[in-house]
């Protein structure tokens, strides 16, 4: 029951619109109340071990709670952090890539092109028109 609800509202704060402040509280706050509660039950209680392969992501979420639920508080804050990761990504890719460009003005264009490619992609503009 509560994974469907967390999906639904995953869903919906990666759909973006008016689901935040307002939204979150009435719909999302309940079920982080009760994981924050189960969490806090599996260290107190020592049902988990703190320093076991489970113990460890579930103290890192306890210790970073405030971040991890600003949806809930903020308007519009996003529930994920796709889009940086997927910025890293492709820095990532392209800095591995350019240690094939022959000259360094190359590696020069290859960076206009790739800033010119996430740029339109960021402002979902057609790349077509790029050719």
């Amino acid at each position: 029951m509560k994974e469907k609800i967390i999906g639904k509202n995953y869903l919906r704060g990666r759909l973006g619109g008016p689901f935040g402040g307002a939204y979150h509280q009435e719909h999302s706050k309940p079920v982080m109340e009760a994981l924050k509660k189960w969490l806090e039950e599996q260290i107190n209680e020592h049902k988990i071990e703190e320093n076991s392969g489970l113990g460890g992501p579930i103290n890192y979420m306890l210790n970073h709670w405030q971040r991890l639920t600003q949806f809930l508080h903020r308007e519009g804050a996003p529930i994920d952090n796709n889009i940086c990761e997927r910025i890293l990504k492709r820095a990532i890719l392209h800095r591995k890539n350019s240690l094939f460009f022959k000259t360094q003005n190359g590696a020069n264009v290859g960076d206009i092109f790739l800033s010119l490619i996430h740029t339109t992609e960021l402002h979902q503009e057609n790349l077509d028109l790029l050719h």
